[in-house]
C-alpha cells in the first residue's frame, strides 16, 4: 500500500459517522475526521501504529480505533459503555473488513478491565469533564496504566494545561502538547446554546519511561 496517505485515511474515517442518539451524560463528541487522521498519522510516523496493540477508551463509533487499524495497527481494544455506539462500531468494522482485529469491551472508561501495561498505545478523545468533573483525568489515568504511550484530547486552558502537566509529572513521565485545535462541536445537547461552537482542545502526547 505504497500509495496510502493521510488524505486517504481521512476520507475513510469520514465515512464513520457519529452517534445517532448522543447522551448528554456521556459527552459523546465525535473526533473530526481531519483531526483523527492527523493524530493517527503522527503516531504512524513515530512508530506507534504498525504492528502495535492500540487502546481507545470511550471509543464511540470507532474513528480512532478503526482508523489506527486502517493505518496498520495489529489490533485495537475498544472501550465503550453505550450499546448503540458499540453496535455502530461493529457495523463499521465489518464494512471495513477489519472486525477480526477489534475487541470491543463494554465498560466504564474510568475503570478499564485490562491488565497494567498490557497494550502499546492509547488513542482517545475522552469526555471533557463538562458534565462530570474530573472524568477526563480518570480516563487518562487508566490509559497511562494500560499503555506505554498516550495521545489524548482535552479541553485547553492554562488552568487545565497546568493540571494535566502536574498530574502526569507526578508519575515522572514526559508530557507535551502536540497541537491546540479549535474543534467544532455541533449542537447535540440541550446545554449547547448555539448550533455549532468551536472550543480549544489540546492533543496531549505522553510517553511512559521517558522522564520529563
Amino acid at each position: 500500500m505504497t500509495s496510502f496517505n493521510k488524505k486517504m485515511l481521512e476520507i475513510t474515517i469520514e465515512k464513520i459517522k457519529g452517534p445517532k442518539n448522543p447522551k448528554p451524560q456521556l459527552e459523546q463528541h465525535m473526533t473530526p475526521s481531519n483531526i483523527a487522521s492527523e493524530t493517527i498519522w503522527f503516531a504512524l510516523q513515530h512508530g506507534l501504529i504498525i504492528n502495535k496493540k492500540i487502546l481507545d477508551i470511550g471509543s464511540g463509533t470507532g474513528r480512532l480505533c478503526l482508523g489506527s487499524l486502517i493505518a496498520g495497527a495489529n489490533e485495537c481494544v475498544s472501550i465503550e459503555i453505550d450499546d448503540e455506539e458499540i453496535e455502530e462500531q461493529i457495523k463499521y468494522a465489518k464494512k471495513l473488513g477489519i472486525e477480526c482485529k477489534v475487541e470491543i469491551i463494554k465498560a466504564d472508561g474510568a475503570s478499564v478491565p485490562l491488565r497494567d501495561s498490557s497494550l502499546d498505545v492509547t488513542l482517545m478523545n475522552p469526555p471533557f469533564g463538562s458534565v462530570k468533573r474530573g472524568i477526563d483525568w480518570k480516563f487518562l489515568k487508566e490509559a497511562l496504566r494500560v499503555t506505554r504511550a498516550v495521545l489524548s484530547f482535552h479541553m485547553y486552558s492554562e488552568k487545565s494545561k497546568d493540571f494535566f502537566f502536574k498530574k502526569v509529572g507526578e508519575f515522572g513521565y514526559k508530557i507535551e502538547i502536540l497541537k491546540v485545535y479549535n474543534m467544532e462541536l455541533k449542537q447535540i445537547f440541550e446545554y449547547h446554546v448555539s448550533r455549532k461552537k468551536k472550543i480549544p482542545v489540546m492533543l496531549l502526547f505522553i510517553i511512559k519511561g521517558e522522564k520529563k
